[in-house]
């Protein structure tokens, strides 16, 4: 036959960078007839049709199955624009958004501890002083320090504790990141790059492999053929630093073992790569005659960035370039190499229909809080 080139992909990357930052659920269901044919009603309690989820959203009434998606009730606001899937979103909030972006130990411990002492479906009991961790949605068996290769992962307070440490030391190390799928995934560069294994895992392995949280749940040891010409490469599959195809994790993927899609299953609707949320300080003084310092006071203002704009109106003030997923586009002339950022960026062009206000300002923001402050809050 001869030799025959096999281009191999990295489904996995190729699916988060697909899916991360271009789909979310709505939780927005009913009963509807499908112009596929008649689908049985998966829950009797839900509306019969999308119209009256609207008309319930629009009333203040929450509907949707995802509690945290917020509705904006507004009358200009349309059925059409619900149902379709690309400005659904519009009218939506988000209600505790977590920017992965974050370089606070004490949030993502919030983030990680959120189940501490819950009991998870399936399980006959709670986990008391530990935080429970599944990729699935139910368990089977409650969770069992002496033998968690098999049953329900629950991690200690000091094992979260050393985890967000080692989160906020990758966040450090590989942030800004531009996107969801920039968090997730591991890094398109060359090996021979000074890439601290970011081509190898994303920022949640990585953070997870450095600590000891898998260490005991099972074997280590393993032997691997050498593989540097696929991906997922077995040296990727090591907690070992340098990683090395000899120390690949063979029972990785064990219930008790902890990856990064675990942490992503439980958190990952919640994720996102910037806030729109901000905390402004501002002070004022007051001089007197002769120009020497008198009164000052402090204020403290949260404000919120709205989907509206400044100048309501249906166009958006920027909109995709159709030519951006072009070859050319996303190639570094210079070294004719993959542009690591051009995979990440969508390529956004000035919308010339936008009203000139909402090209200059973008959208609204909204005081949510305002305070002032004393002298010893500053």
């Amino acid at each position: 036959w001869g030799y025959i080139r096999q281009p191999r992909y990295d489904a996995t990357w190729a699916s988060n960078h697909a899916l991360y930052d271009r789909y979310f659920f709505s939780g927005a269901f009913a009963n509807e007839t499908s112009s596929y044919g008649a689908i049985p009603a998966v829950d009797a309690s839900q509306p019969a049709d999308l119209a009256t989820v609207f008309s319930s959203l629009q009333a203040g009434a929450n509907p949707l199955a995802n509690k945290r998606i917020v509705w904006i009730p507004s009358p200009g606001n349309t059925l059409a624009a619900f149902k379709n899937p690309a400005t659904t979103a519009k009218a939506m909030l988000h209600d505790g958004t977590f920017n992965v972006n974050s370089t606070s130990r004490e949030a993502w411990k919030s983030l990680l501890g959120g189940l501490r002492g819950q009991k998870f479906p399936g399980a006959t009991k709670a986990a008391t002083d530990l935080s429970p961790v599944s990729r699935f949605d139910k368990t089977t068996a409650d969770h069992d320090a002496a033998n968690p290769s098999t049953r329900l992962r629950a991690l200690s307070d000091a094992e979260i504790e050393t985890l967000a440490e080692k989160i906020v030391a990758q966040v450090r190390m590989r942030g800004p990141f531009m996107s969801l799928s920039d968090f997730v995934n591991r890094r398109l560069i060359a090996e021979s790059s000074p890439s601290n294994g970011s081509q190898l895992k994303g920022a949640l392995q990585a953070a997870i492999d450095a600590t000891d949280i898998n260490k005991g749940s099972a074997d280590y040891s393993g032997t691997w053929a050498p593989n540097t010409t696929r991906h997922p490469q077995a040296k990727a599959l090591s907690a070992a630093s340098p990683a090395s195809d000899g120390t690949a994790q063979v029972a990785l993927g064990a219930t008790g073992m902890l990856l990064q899609s675990d942490i992503l299953n439980a958190a990952g609707s919640s994720l996102s790569a910037r806030s729109d949320t901000f905390v402004i300080r501002a002070y004022g003084e007051a001089t007197d005659a002769l120009g020497r310092p008198g009164t000052g006071a402090w204020i403290e203002l949260t404000v919120q960035r709205m989907p509206e704009m400044i100048v309501p109106e249906d166009n958006e003030p920027s909109v995709v370039d159709p030519a951006y997923r072009n070859l050319a586009a996303n190639v570094d002339a210079a070294t004719a190499s993959n542009s690591t950022n051009s995979l990440y960026m969508e390529k956004f062009k000035p919308n010339p229909a936008v009203k000139k206000a909402n090209r200059l300002l973008g959208r609204r923001f909204r005081v949510v809080s305002f305070r002032w402050l004393a002298p010893s809050e500053v």
